[in-house]
């Protein structure tokens, strides 16, 4: 039994250790990348209505956000160009909750662009979209030693 404890903590260690790396090798999509996910169908998962969890990790792999949102239609403005409509808060928030928050989402095929404040120049999360699952991270804002250092987001559609 002892050696069974022993084989769970190393292994859970690794685990643990492995998602550090993930969170920390994130590097960003290139713009041809992005015009590929653009010219392909948005999937039908994606729709008015649909709720999504997504979950940002911080560098060290510790969870830095995790909320659910549900799709409408409602246009919003932000400070980027295209066609932003609303997303509403069903579980979790974003930030501390002491200034109000517009969530906003752009999706164009399978890129699906987030913008969670409303605020201009604090980045935005940026990532694919496959059948009921979102792949990305954060883009622009969040710079440290004047690097910007992307965290992986990973989102699933709730039922």
């Amino acid at each position: 039994m002892k050696i069974f404890a022993a084989l769970t903590i190393v292994l859970l260690t690794q685990m643990s250790c492995a998602s550090v790396r993930e969170a920390a090798s994130i590097k960003p999509r290139s713009f041809e990348e992005n015009g590929v996910l653009m010219s392909e169908p948005t999937p039908s998962a994606w729709a008015i209505g649909s709720t999504w969890n997504f979950v940002q990790y911080a560098e060290d792999g510790t969870v830095a956000l995790d909320v659910t949102f549900r799709v409408t239609d409602r246009p919003v403005r932000t400070c980027n160009s295209g066609d932003w409509r609303a997303l509403e808060i069903t579980k979790g928030h974003v930030g501390n909750g002491t200034v109000p928050l517009q969530h906003a989402y752009n999706v164009s095929g399978r890129l699906l662009t987030l913008d969670l404040t409303g605020a201009c120049d604090l980045g935005y999360l940026q990532g694919a979209l496959d059948q009921e699952k979102f792949d990305g991270q954060t883009v622009g804002g969040g710079f440290f030693d004047g690097d910007f250092h992307p965290q992986r987001v990973i989102g699933h559609r709730s039922r």
